[in-house]
C-alpha cells in the first residue's frame, strides 16, 4: 500500500490560498513558539507541509533535517513511514506538521517515531480534527476539504497512541476557530481569537490542534542490595559470607576471654 495518499503537487495550490496561507502562519507562529525551548542536536521533520524548510529554520539544535516519501525540494532523505532511515533513539526532535493525516498507518508511524525518538525527546504534531467547523465543512460539501489532507485523526485518538507509546503529553493547543472561509481576520486578529476561544469555550471546536509530547525515560527496576553476600561455591565449597566471618571471629574472641577468666 502507499504510504501516501496525497502527493505534495496537490496539497500546494490549497496552501496557497487565502485559508491555507493563514493556516500556515498561525502553525508557523506556534510551532516556532514551541522549538525556541526544543534544544538537542538532532531535529528532524517526517513529511512536507507548506515550504520545504520553513519549521526548520526556527530550529534551535544542531542540525534540522527533513525526511519525506518522495523527493524534492529541501528533502535530506526518502524513506517509508513504517521504515524510517533513522537509527534507533538519534532524534531530539520530532516534527510531524499533518503527517499523520497522509500516512497510510498513522500508528504504524509513531511506533517508528518511538523507536527514533530519544528519552525524554520531544515530538511536535500538528493536526486537524474532525470535530470542527473545518471537519463539518468537509462532511457537508461531500468531497475531500481541504485536499491537501488526506484524512482527519482525532487529537483524542493521538493521545491514546501517545500512552500506549509511553509518551507524555506536556501541552496542547487549539487554534482556527470559526467557520473555514476564504477571507477571514489577520493573523494577529486570529491569534487573539484563537487565544479567547481555547480560553472560554468549554468544548474544543477548532479546526487544528497542537500536541507537544516527551518520550519518557527508561524505567530501571532498581533491585536492593543485600547486606549480605551470597554464598559462593569455589572448588565444590560454599565460601563463607562476610557475616559468617564476623561471628567466627568474635566467637574466638569470646573463648579468649573465658580461657583469661579460667586462670
Amino acid at each position: 500500500m502507499p504510504p501516501l495518499t496525497v502527493g505534495p503537487r496537490t496539497r500546494r495550490p490549497w496552501l496557497d490560498s487565502p485559508l491555507g496561507r493563514r493556516l500556515l502562519a498561525r502553525e508557523l507562529a506556534l510551532v516556532t513558539e514551541v522549538l525556541e525551548q526544543a534544544f538537542g542536536e538532532d531535529l528532524v521533520q517526517i513529511g512536507t507541509w507548506g515550504e520545504p524548510r520553513a519549521f526548520l529554520e526556527r530550529a534551535r539544535t544542531q542540525r534540522a533535517n527533513l525526511i519525506d516519501v518522495n523527493p524534492g525540494p529541501g528533502v535530506c532523505a526518502v524513506g517509508a513511514w513504517d521504515a524510517l532511515p533513522l537509527a534507533t533513539h538519534s532524534v531530539d526532535v520530532l516534527l510531524l506538521p499533518h503527517t499523520l493525516e497522509h500516512a497510510y498507518s498513522p500508528h504504524a508511524l509513531l511506533r517508528e517515531v518511538d523507536r527514533v525518538l530519544r528519552p525524554d525527546g520531544k515530538l511536535v504534531i500538528l493536526g486537524l480534527s474532525p470535530y470542527s467547523p473545518m471537519g463539518l465543512r468537509r462532511v457537508v460539501s461531500g468531497r475531500r476539504f481541504p485536499p491537501a489532507v488526506s484524512r482527519f485523526v482525532s487529537e483524542h485518538r493521538v493521545r491514546d497512541w501517545l500512552q500506549l507509546l509511553d509518551c507524555q503529553v506536556r501541552r496542547n493547543h487549539r487554534y482556527l476557530f470559526g467557520w473555514p472561509m476564504q477571507r477571514g481576520p489577520g493573523e494577529a486578529r486570529q491569534a487573539a481569537i484563537d487565544g479567547w476561544c481555547d480560553r472560554w469555550l468549554p468544548l474544543p471546536v477548532a479546526s487544528g490542534y497542537l500536541l507537544v509530547a516527551n518520550k519518557r525515560q527508561a524505567r530501571i527496576n532498581a533491585q536492593r542490595l543485600s547486606w549480605r553476600r551470597r554464598l559462593r561455591v569455589v572448588g565444590g565449597l560454599a565460601e563463607p559470607s562476610a557475616s559468617a566471618n564476623a561471628n567466627a571471629a568474635r566467637s574466638a574472641r569470646l573463648r579468649l576471654v573465658r580461657s583469661d577468666d579460667d586462670r
